[in-house]
């Protein structure tokens, strides 16, 4: 997978500072990391007695799906002062469509890459500053994004400042869907097991799920795994096939998904271990998982099946051996089977509500980049 500036926490906020920066240029007075009684955005802009609340968003694709913008919509719904105009500005391509249903529905104007190529352009160094910005988070050149139109700039601005003279909205109360995933997963109690017997109980707490009486810990610990994923990543993964067997029935999996995306990371995944399938497993252990189970997930995967990748997820993570095992197989075979756990999933869903503010993530798949680059640089050949 291409790593290039992955492990770069400062770009998102470098991002964010451009963005000031050609607001000022434009003669807004700023003040960045604004913390309001409401939250914290990013930051607040005044221009001509405007105020308005403005959230930055870096993204790792050129193209980001509807859902992604709507997310951060709501978030400046949420955060915003009352009464400020409300923008959000991303580094990826928008459709006008979706601008417009924004503003129409939310009262909340969308600047993508495109426009901020725009609004920059008399300002040199901020426009190859972002020229820079947007090749680094998405390894492709912005030649045809830089594309500058006469006025575009001037419109944008006067549509902010006078949105056809009508005041905003009250803002909606926006409800985190996110933490409520979180919470429930981590409501579930852990189920039975230990190191010698996990495979024996897992399928005797299968079989007990099967029947029509109350549904065992292990089974609702799969089936809120599944739509966890389902929330994070629907738009980029699909056939989301539960609980399947393997010819003759004889092994069952969880999860198996297929990769429809136009995100760079599923791309990059796919294109880097010849995968079109992803394998996810779900393990609500007391314990940490031992090498047996890296062991069984191993089987399942194969090259030939286009299945070399497998996520396995649980509640305390590998011990020490199963790590050695996952690497292994990745060594010897060409097999990626990822480890994560209850608490990589709960970030993921800050970061897609928004909330994560603490390493300022904008993307779900941030995490799973840090699990795979801290995998695949620690595993010697």
């Amino acid at each position: 997978m291409n790593s290039e500036d992955i492990n770069e926490p400062s770009l998102g906020l470098e991002f964010e500072k451009l963005c000031a920066e050609i607001l000022k240029f434009r003669g807004f007075e700023v003040r960045s990391e604004y913390r309001g009684k409401r939250g914290h955005i990013d930051i607040l802009a005044k221009k001509g007695g405007e105020q308005v609340a403005v959230e930055v968003k870096l993204y790792r694709s050129k193209i980001i799906l509807p859902n992604i913008i709507e997310r951060a919509v709501d978030y400046i719904c949420d955060k915003g002062p009352i009464g400020s105009i409300r923008l959000v500005i991303v580094s990826s391509v928008v459709t006008e469509p979706l601008k417009a249903q924004m503003l129409a529905k939310r009262d909340v104007h969308v600047w993508d890459i495109v426009d901020l190529f725009n609004v920059a352009f008399d300002h040199p160094d901020s426009y190859y500053k972002l020229a820079r910005i947007f090749n680094r988070a998405t390894t492709e050149k912005p030649d045809p994004l830089m594309i500058v139109v006469e006025g575009r700039s001037a419109k944008l601005i006067d549509e902010l400042l006078f949105v056809d003279g009508h005041a905003p909205s009250p803002l909606t109360k926006f409800v985190s869907h996110g933490e409520k995933l979180c919470r429930e997963l981590k409501a579930i109690a852990e189920g039975k097991g230990g190191d010698s017997d996990e495979d024996i109980v897992d399928k005797e707490e299968r079989d007990a799920a099967d029947k029509p009486k109350k549904k065992s810990p292990a089974r609702l610990y799969e089936e809120k795994c599944k739509e966890i994923l389902e929330y994070l990543f629907k738009d980029h993964l699909t056939l989301w096939d539960f609980q399947h067997s393997t010819d003759g029935g004889i092994h069952k999996f969880d999860l198996i998904c297929r990769i429809a995306s136009l995100h760079n990371f599923w791309i990059d995944l796919s294109k880097d271990f010849n995968t079109r399938y992803v394998l996810f497993e779900f393990k609500n252990y007391k314990n940490k998982i031992t090498q047996g189970q890296i062991y069984t997930t191993e089987k399942y995967l194969f090259n030939r099946g286009l299945r070399t990748v497998a996520f396995i997820i649980s509640r305390k993570g590998p011990d020490k051996n199963a790590q050695i095992a996952a690497k292994g197989a990745l060594r010897e075979n060409g097999k990626l089977i990822v480890n994560l756990t209850d608490d990589e999933l709960c970030k993921m869903l800050h970061i897609a509500d928004g909330k994560h503010e603490a390493d300022r993530k904008e993307d779900p798949t941030e995490v799973l980049i840090e699990v795979i680059d801290s995998m695949l640089t620690s595993t010697i050949r």
